[in-house]
C-alpha cells in the first residue's frame, strides 16, 4: 500500500487560497464558491485555529506567517500567549526553549510567575530559571518582590526577557 505525502505549503498556492485581515484567514479562492469571503478554518478546543490546505488540517498561525514572511519556522511563538490571536504582529519565530519560557504559569502557582514559588519548610518565595534544560536556582527570598526581580534578572541575563516581565503586579 503506498503513502502519499503531502507537499508542503507553497506560498503561491496559500496566497491564492486565502485572504489575511486582522488575524483572520479567509477564503479568497475555495472549489466551493458559497465559502469565499468567509472565514477558514475552526478553533480547536485548545484556541488554537486551523485550516485545511493540501487535504491536511495546517494550523493556522503557520500558513499566517508563511504569508507574511515566506517561510515556516519550526517554531512560531504568540507573544501574547493567546493561542487564537493570530495577528502577524503576535506571531514570531522562536525554538523550543524560548517558546517554553512563555506560557502562562501553571494552575497552581501561588505566586503568578513561572519559576517563582513558595516553599513552606522554609517559609520562603524560591526563585529558579530552566536554560538549555537545566534548572537554576536563584534563591530563596522573604519577600514574594525579591524573587519575582531575581527571575526576571536571569530572564534578561540568559536572554529570555519577553512579554513575560509584565505578567504580575510586584
Amino acid at each position: 500500500m503506498s503513502t502519499v505525502t503531502p507537499r508542503p505549503l507553497d506560498l503561491a498556492e496559500v496566497r491564492h487560497k486565502f485572504e489575511y485581515k486582522d488575524g483572520v484567514l479567509y477564503w479568497k479562492n475555495n472549489r466551493l464558491a458559497h465559502l469565499v469571503g468567509r472565514v477558514a478554518g475552526c478553533a480547536r478546543p485548545d484556541g488554537y485555529v486551523y485550516v485545511w490546505v493540501n487535504k491536511k488540517t495546517m494550523l493556522a498561525h503557520r500558513v499566517i506567517y508563511l504569508m507574511h514572511h515566506g517561510y515556516v519556522p519550526d517554531v512560531i511563538d504568540h507573544i501574547n500567549q493567546d493561542p487564537g490571536d493570530n495577528r502577524i504582529e503576535n506571531l514570531r519565530a522562536s525554538d523550543r526553549s524560548k517558546n517554553a519560557h512563555n506560557r502562562k504559569p501553571p494552575r497552581n502557582n501561588k505566586s503568578g510567575v513561572r519559576g517563582v514559588y513558595w516553599r513552606e519548610d522554609f517559609k520562603s518565595w524560591i526563585a529558579y530559571i530552566s536554560v538549555n534544560g537545566k534548572q537554576i536556582s536563584l534563591g530563596a527570598y522573604k519577600e514574594k518582590a525579591g524573587a519575582i526581580a531575581a527571575r526576571h534578572a536571569a530572564q534578561v541575563r540568559f536572554g529570555l526577557a519577553d512579554q513575560m516581565l509584565s505578567e504580575a503586579a510586584i
